[in-house]
């Protein structure tokens, strides 16, 4: 049986220098591998970072009822299911002013609502939610189930529910 890595002639011993100059350059390659890996890891956790907030805004505006839509296209699309994203956005941010003991902004329905559904949003998508939340809220405003009840921060609107005694004294 052959040995591979046996000489086919005899190797003179390597000297302390010769020895010390491969450990050397071993040991610089070794590093520069590491630091690439390194970077590779960072890169990963900033793509999945990514990805995990883009899955949550996927799942926001898929009607959360699919882990992940058949196509990504269909998201914005007008029609029946995007009729049926608001309505879901409707009820769930009225349940949140329901729910809730003091008038909530709108950023506070938002983050109320991504907890709900296990989502993180990007500051665009989370200010793309919060314009949908204000226009389904006005839509219940015309409707009388909830209020602007006043400003906070920043000019910030305070919505509050109606409650259905309160609608009856009211017509």
């Amino acid at each position: 049986m052959s040995n591979a890595f046996a000489p086919s002639h005899p190797v003179a011993p390597a000297t302390d220098e010769a020895f010390h100059a491969i450990l050397a350059a071993l040991a610089d390659k070794h590093a520069e591998l590491d630091a690439r890996r390194s970077d590779l890891a960072r890169q990963m956790a900033a793509l999945e970072q990514e990805l995990t907030c883009l899955e949550g805004s996927i799942r926001v505006f898929s009607n959360c009822r699919n882990p992940m839509p058949a196509s990504v296209a269909t998201i914005g699309s007008m029609g029946p299911r995007r009729s049926a994203e608001r309505s879901e956005i409707a009820d769930d941010a009225l349940r949140v002013l329901r729910d809730a003991s003091r008038p909530l902004s709108t950023s506070d329905i938002v983050r109320a609502l991504c907890t709900k559904w296990n989502v993180v949003l990007r500051p665009l998508e989370f200010r793309r939610m919060a314009v949908a939340v204000i226009a389904v809220l006005r839509l219940r405003e015309a409707r009388g189930l909830v209020a602007e009840v006043g400003r906070a921060q920043r000019n910030a609107v305070l919505w509050a529910a109606i409650s259905a005694h309160d609608r009856s004294r009211h017509p």
